[in-house]
């Protein structure tokens, strides 16, 4: 996952690479709590990944963390983005979690959330950050990414045989070649605009385009992005990313197909 010899990136270094990346989604924040008549804190969680990569949860629907509102007061008295960093920061290195934190089953770059009432798994890419020479997605590691999709369509198989119907999966990451190169094409090519314009950006679906493999910004796309907070539309809040979020669903015979997941044995 993260190259021979090339540990992930955790904690407080982890941290300070992302600090650029934080401050992009504060200034997205504050757009965005200008024209909707929000709170600085109401923004930051509603409109950024922060909750979630700080650990408060998978997402910031419902209760909050009760750590997290500690720190909404002093980022609704910060003077500007600057006073907004030197808040978050310190808690940000004490904190911060990879994309792995919410998976309980992990398959290398790889998870899935179990078969919902309609029987659809949620497919997850959770690479981790690391200095390696080439990202999770490079050409020379298909064969390892495929490998993994192997492992997790037989073990989803095995153990959600007979309630998993059906795959879905939601990224910005179905804009790259290199992505859909890993997935039958009836499921890549299946990629389309999420039907919901609206929804609130806090998941890496949307954040994760301005990151490189490495956890460095992206500058010209996120400067690119920053030049458009002017004429930010509150319920079209997807349309402003460089790559909206596409949704790709496919029955899962055709990964089973694909990847020559064994039928259990019939007991």
């Amino acid at each position: 996952m993260t190259g021979k010899g090339c540990a992930a990136l955790k904690g407080p270094a982890l941290a300070r690479r992302l600090e650029p990346w934080v401050a992009l989604q504060l200034g997205f924040a504050a757009r965005c709590a200008a024209i909707g008549g929000l709170s600085p804190a109401e923004a930051i969680t509603q409109y950024t990944a922060i909750y979630k990569r700080m650990g408060f949860g998978p997402n910031a629907r419902g209760p909050l963390h009760p750590d997290w509102l500690a720190l909404c007061a002093p980022l609704n008295e910060a003077a500007d983005i600057e006073a907004q960093l030197a808040i978050l920061m310190p808690e940000l290195d004490a904190r911060i979690v990879g994309y792995r934190h919410y998976s309980d089953r992990l398959f290398g770059c790889f998870s899935f959330d179990a078969p919902n009432e309609a029987g659809a798994v949620k497919l997850h890419f959770i690479p981790d950050h690391s200095d390696a020479p080439t990202g999770p997605l490079h050409k020379s590691h298909r064969g390892a990414r495929r490998a993994e999709l192997a492992a997790m369509f037989a073990f989803i198989r095995r153990h959600h045989g007979e309630r998993a119907k059906s795959v879905r999966g939601l990224s910005w990451l179905y804009h790259t070649g290199a992505y859909c190169a890993l997935f039958p094409p009836a499921f890549s090519e299946s990629a389309r605009p999420d039907a919901d314009a609206g929804a609130k950006p806090q998941g890496m679906r949307y954040w994760g385009q301005f990151l490189t493999h490495r956890g460095h910004l992206r500058h010209e796309v996120a400067t690119a992005f920053r030049d458009g907070f002017d004429t930010l539309i509150l319920e079209r809040l997807a349309e402003t990313f460089p790559y909206r979020p596409l949704l790709a669903s496919a029955p899962i015979d055709v990964f089973y197909d694909a990847f020559d997941s064994p039928a259990p044995a019939q007991t």
